[in-house]
């Protein structure tokens, strides 16, 4: 599991944990990030930024940053952003991992081996490659109706609608990122457009009369999920980073001041915050 996705359950187990790696962070001399998302990108940032004189190298195992839905400039921009704070880029390179390494936040020296050969040495390893989904859940339906309902990979096939891919079942919805939509739709802003439409077809389901017994009467004609305006807000230090929004990358004299009063500010953690409510 990657330490840059807290594991505990609670909010004090998560914070533990966020803090056990800040002081990794902060107690280590080299660090090798795995991964060249928007995570990995803005974790290499955030750290060079903040720590100059460690060893930062952030390696992908694609020949570009970020994911392929935006422009291949934003990548070139988010590689010069990177290497303007010392870090090293490392491109078209699979770190071979092996199958009983721990990413725990422990401070300890290891060397991984690259498909090219090459070696990595490093005393924090940081994994900020995407999720698995975590659907064990409804294997046993699976079990049960002898239906596939994920894909190879793990992930519940949906509609547009959000549904399961099975007439048996109107009533199961899966948005968010244990779905099978394509890595595009794998943010926070599109998981919570996904929830919305699962939401809004769950009422008009019940308001069509439908129970365990009884399908959803014809007339229940449901929302269907558009993907929201292609968009992406990458804070790569304290001086910006870089930003898409639909076909259109943010002028390089602009996007700082973009990025910075927008994602830049707190990584949208007070909008987030804003839809819960305190447990009481």
């Amino acid at each position: 599991m990657s330490p840059i996705k807290a594991q505990g359950s609670t909010r004090d187990e998560i914070l533990q944990d966020l803090a056990k790696l800040s002081k990794s962070i902060e107690a280590s001399s080299s660090i090798l990030i795995i991964g060249g998302g928007p995570v990995g990108v803005e974790t290499a940032g955030e750290i060079a930024n903040m720590y100059p004189d460690k060893c930062i190298t952030l390696v992908n195992n694609r020949t570009r940053l970020l994911p392929d839905n935006f422009k291949e400039s934003l990548s070139e921009r988010a590689i010069a952003g990177l290497q303007a704070l010392g870090a090293n880029v490392v491109l078209d390179e699979k770190i071979l991992i092996p199958h009983d390494f721990e990413f725990d936040s422990r401070v300890k020296s290891t060397t991984f081996k690259g498909t090219s050969g090459a070696t990595y040495e490093s005393d924090l390893q940081i994994m900020a490659t995407g999720v698995r989904p975590q659907s064990g859940y409804i294997a046993s339906l699976e079990s049960a109706t002898g239906i596939r309902f994920r894909d190879i990979n793990g992930a519940i096939k949906v509609r547009d609608t959000m549904q399961v891919d099975c007439n048996l079942f109107p009533n199961i919805f899966a948005p968010g990122d244990v779905n099978s939509l394509p890595p595009q739709h794998k943010f926070s802003f599109k998981a919570q457009a996904q929830a919305n439409i699962a939401v809004t077809n769950i009422e008009i389901l019940i308001r069509a009369g439908w129970d365990a017994n009884k399908i959803a009467r014809p007339s229940a004609r449901l929302k269907r999920y558009i993907d929201p305006v292609n968009g992406i807000i990458v804070p790569i230090s304290k001086a910006g980073g870089v930003a898409q929004m639909s076909n259109f990358v943010i002028p390089k004299l602009l996007q700082n001041t973009v990025v910075n009063n927008t994602k830049g500010k707190d990584y949208f953690a007070a909008k987030a915050g804003a839809l819960y409510t305190p447990a009481t």
